[in-house]
């Protein structure tokens, strides 16, 4: 089974010079009512993969990755972007994180800062600041089953604000997840305790981690966190606090807020996304020439 994607485009303009993009889609696996993984990406990937060097990894607990006997918490998720990165042999990486793994892309930040040329965070609950935790009935009651075309289908139209960007590719795609030996372990070790218990737990302690280094030295790689205007979990107070967090000991910090854009900022208004990211890479570059 394989692991990872990885696709390369053209490679036009200075922007290519050791600064590949690692893109990661991750929601809580086996409880999220619908299958995260490279696929919930789409049209970004092409468009950047034209000049650029990009890849992919599906995290524990999602469609194409290897099934696991444990709980698939932040910390295993961390673990496995590490081992990836390393051994991909291409130098530090452009880290973007979406939903659970931009807080992923906090705790690399923070442990394995020599992989990275910088993180972006996008739309992620899960990373920003939130009191007790992220408490949201956005996606209370799916449709049963779990996980079937329906369900998933609801979920996609409940977390976005346009609809126009859920096409089959994305369906069958997450039918297709669903039905994947990672997702089915993921489903089996969240059940009785391992949601509430291990999975929170390791996100608390991440969020703890992050929140400590922040008022100590701060981060050392430069930081991007992109939210979208119209997302139905999160208000931008959120993100926003979050940017402020980081921007006050990291000074290449930026905070992009994309209008008409729920949860899937990338999906429904996928040029601006490219836009907001790329000048972000684009610029570091130039800085350090």
């Amino acid at each position: 089974m394989n692991e990872s994607s990885t696709s390369s485009g053209g490679q036009t303009g200075t922007t290519n010079a050791g600064c590949p993009i690692l893109f990661l889609q991750a929601n809580v696996p086996g409880v999220t009512p619908y299958c995260a993984g490279k696929h919930v990406w789409g049209a970004p990937l092409e468009q950047f993969s034209k000049s650029r060097k990009v890849l992919t990894l599906d995290l524990p607990g999602s469609a194409g990755s290897p099934i696991l006997q444990e709980v698939p918490t932040v910390d295993v998720m961390t673990q496995k972007v590490a081992e990836f990165t390393d051994r991909q042999k291409l130098g530090p990486v452009h880290l973007v994180g979406h939903d659970v793994a931009g807080l992923v892309a906090l705790m690399m930040a923070m442990e394995h800062p020599k992989l990275l040329t910088a993180i972006t965070i996008v739309s992620s609950a899960w990373a920003s600041p939130s009191g007790d935790g992220v408490e949201n009935y956005t996606l209370q009651y799916p449709p049963a089953p779990l996980w079937s075309k329906k369900s998933q289908h609801w979920a996609f139209e409940r977390l976005s604000y346009s609809h126009q960007h859920i096409d089959e590719a994305l369906l069958e795609a997450s039918v297709n997840a669903a039905n994947q030996p990672a997702h089915l372990g993921a489903v089996q070790a969240m059940s009785g305790q391992g949601y509430k218990k291990t999975f929170l737990a390791s996100a608390t302690k991440a969020k703890f981690r992050f929140f400590k280094l922040a008022r100590a030295e701060g981060l050392s790689v430069p930081v991007q966190v992109i939210a979208g205007q119209n997302d139905p979990l999160i208000t931008p107070d959120y993100p926003l606090s979050l940017f402020r967090i980081a921007a006050a000991k990291q000074v290449n910090a930026h905070f992009h807020i994309i209008n008409k854009a729920g949860s899937f900022v990338f999906r429904e208004q996928p040029d601006e996304f490219y836009r907001v990211l790329a000048a972000f890479q684009d610029g570091l570059f130039k800085s350090r020439r």
